[in-house]
């Protein structure tokens, strides 16, 4: 018998370097999703929401660096742990059982989209949050969901530091 939160939350067994390997390639196909529409946007000069320059979080948590190391473990770790476990092994399961998979996954990635700030980003969020739910509905577990999202969290977080200690203009300059 399965235990509670392995039936009920998605965290059914899966390989580690199975889970890391359906992340990596899922954030390859979010990587090209992304820059198909960055190529459209930009050849037929259409404005879309989420598709521009976002503030930073990092000045939410001060600049100390313990402040940075708490910013970090929160965006990078916690952050989206809590999510999956929310989104993908609680709203999804349910709204994939009473609606069908295709109209559960697009109401959790609609869901996911509206709660993620700044709101011009709802709909990089509901892209991200479909590749999310594919993931899940695909492997069975969530496991390699919250690889995906902790590898993208850390990226884009690695990003952000770079920008906000002007070490990325030099490096891309």
């Amino acid at each position: 018998m399965k235990k509670y939160w392995q039936a009920s939350l998605g965290f059914n067994k899966i390989k580690p370097l199975k889970a890391l390997g359906i992340a990596v390639v899922a954030y390859i196909f979010y990587l090209a999703v992304n820059i198909f529409i960055l190529i459209t946007l930009l050849y037929f000069n259409w404005k879309i929401p989420g598709y521009e320059l976002q503030p930073s979080i990092i000045k939410l948590f001060g600049n100390g660096t313990i402040n940075v190391i708490g910013a970090g473990i929160i965006s990078i770790l916690v952050t989206p742990i809590l999510e999956e476990i929310f989104f993908r092994g609680f709203l999804l399961r349910i709204l994939c059982n009473k609606l069908g998979i295709i109209i559960g996954s697009l109401i959790t990635a609609v869901a996911f989209g509206f709660l993620h700030f700044p709101w011009q980003a709802i709909i990089p969020s509901f892209v991200f949050g479909l590749i999310l739910n594919a993931i899940v509905i695909r492997s069975r577990s969530i496991w390699p969901a919250i690889a995906f999202h902790i590898l993208n969290n850390a990226i884009v977080f690695a990003f952000l530091l770079l920008i906000e200690k002007r070490l990325a203009g030099s490096i891309i300059l």
